[in-house]
């Protein structure tokens, strides 16, 4: 993966923080950002809100899976898997533990809290 996460702490010395981020971006190619230590990785974060939206945008416009698959992929400039391929090739059951951790203090509307029935009904197949 070419995402690297940096969480530095209070503590951590920032010469060493900004050391180790240079190192990781010229010499392992990895593009560095830092984060602040809360649960789930960025990655996952907006993975997991990019789902939930084209979850709600599939289920109020008519789409499939496969329709919504071929607008989130390459098209976008995004894997070509697509959101849902992606969902599951991350695992269904990584999904659902990341969004159990999503925390509480993210905005949310409409379009980023999936239904709760229709993500159980998901989680069970």
């Amino acid at each position: 993966m070419r995402l690297l996460e940096i969480i530095p702490t209070p503590e951590s010395d920032a010469g060493v923080v900004a050391s180790f981020a240079a190192f990781a971006g010229r010499m392992l190619g990895k593009q560095v950002v830092y984060a602040n230590d809360t649960p789930n990785f960025i990655a996952n974060r907006l993975g997991i809100a990019l789902t939930f939206t084209a979850g709600n945008l599939m289920m109020s416009g008519g789409f499939g899976i496969e329709e919504v698959d071929t607008l989130t992929g390459p098209v976008i400039g995004w894997p070509r898997t697509g959101i849902f391929r992606l969902a599951d090739l991350v695992g269904i059951d990584i999904l659902a533990h990341v969004a159990k951790n999503f925390p509480e203090g993210v905005t949310k509307n409409s379009l980023t809290a999936l239904p709760e029935d229709h993500f159980r009904r998901c989680l069970k197949r």
